[in-house]
């Protein structure tokens, strides 16, 4: 009886298609088009917009950071006119996250809400990874940090 190789080689890639196609992680399945927000189906919810008084003062924080070195300025920020507590609040969200404030006194320091102290401090503990996890018999994985990410 006298084997042929094609039969064998399609019938192995064939089984190899099937196999990895029932052992695809959820990463890598298609989107449904169904649960995702698009023109047709946007997603619910209330949505919220900043009001141009609070784009100003938005707009003179990020003018007052560097984010070339990761350093708020709280003193220029300050100087450009947002008020003690938007800076104080800033600031303790910026440093959470890693970053580095320059100019901050404590009285400015002592302006910060409460919303923003949980905000930082929950940003403080957040232990999303990021890097290489391993091949899984499909292909390398690699997991985005859920922290870093908006």
């Amino acid at each position: 009886m006298k084997l042929h190789l094609r039969p064998v080689a399609a019938l192995a890639a064939a089984a190899l298609l099937a196999g990895g196609l029932l052992t695809a992680s959820p990463a890598t399945a298609a989107e449904n088009p169904a649960s995702s927000p698009s023109a047709q189906h946007p997603l619910d919810g209330p949505v919220s917009q900043l009001s141009a008084a609070e784009e100003r003062v938005l707009s003179r924080l990020e003018s007052a950071t560097d984010t070339a070195t990761g350093v708020f300025d709280a003193e220029a920020a300050l100087a450009a006119g947002v008020s003690d507590s938007d800076v104080a609040d800033y600031a303790a969200t910026y440093t959470a996250a890693g970053n580095d404030v320059v100019g901050m006194t404590s009285s400015v320091d002592a302006q910060t809400t409460p919303q923003a102290r949980a905000l930082a401090a929950a940003a403080a503990t957040c232990s999303g990874a990021r890097g290489y996890t391993g091949f899984w018999g499909w292909g390398w994985q690699t997991a985005l940090d859920s922290c870093d990410t908006d």
